[in-house]
């Protein structure tokens, strides 16, 4: 059904989307920024994590390891990501793997679709979950299309909600009380 949705609906402006996340106070607060980089349908990130770069942020991107993914630091898109696991784009082998975030960190973490608990419908292999269990420290803001948001999302006990929910028109939907 969502990727129906997806097929459906046109690409969606960016700019406003990005405008949002950087005047947002948690990008503007965070020393640590987790990114991704997009496939398929996911909302680049690209703009984001430049900027968070220029701006002396830590940015980590997730690295397949084994079989589960672990989170490396990269100081250059151009220079610090190697064609991966899944043929996802990530951080090469050299860039340090992260052993702790602050509590400062933004999660920007892609879905297939959201609801407005922040429960999150993921590719299926727990990855997020496991590396938010892992490093529980910071705020998680879902990024999707507003075709991916749907009224509920099943959840099991181990999956971890975001805090928030951004699209690309809309501005930050709160799921709960971010201070947690």
């Amino acid at each position: 059904m969502v990727r129906e949705r997806l097929a459906a609906d046109p690409a969606p402006s960016l700019e406003a989307f990005h405008e949002t996340v950087l005047a947002s106070p948690m990008f503007q607060r965070a020393d640590t920024l987790v990114g991704y980089i997009a496939i398929q349908q996911e909302i680049p990130l690209d703009v984001i994590l430049k900027v968070a770069l220029r701006a002396g942020k830590r940015l980590l991107l997730p690295r397949f390891c084994g079989n589960e993914y672990t989170l490396a630091e990269i100081r250059s898109l151009e220079d610090d990501l190697v064609l991966g696991h899944f043929r996802i784009p990530e951080p090469r082998e050299e860039c340090p793997e992260a052993s702790e975030l602050s509590s400062e960190t933004l999660w920007l973490i892609p879905g297939l679709a959201f609801d407005f608990q922040g429960h999150r419908l993921g590719r299926g292999g727990g990855f997020y979950d496991r590396l938010r269990q892992k490093f529980p420290q910071g705020t998680a803001l879902g990024v999707c299309r507003e075709c991916q948001l749907l009224p509920d999302i099943p959840a099991d006990p181990w999956d971890l909600p975001v805090h928030a929910l951004l699209t690309p028109t809309s501005r930050i939907h709160s799921c709960y009380d971010i201070s947690r």
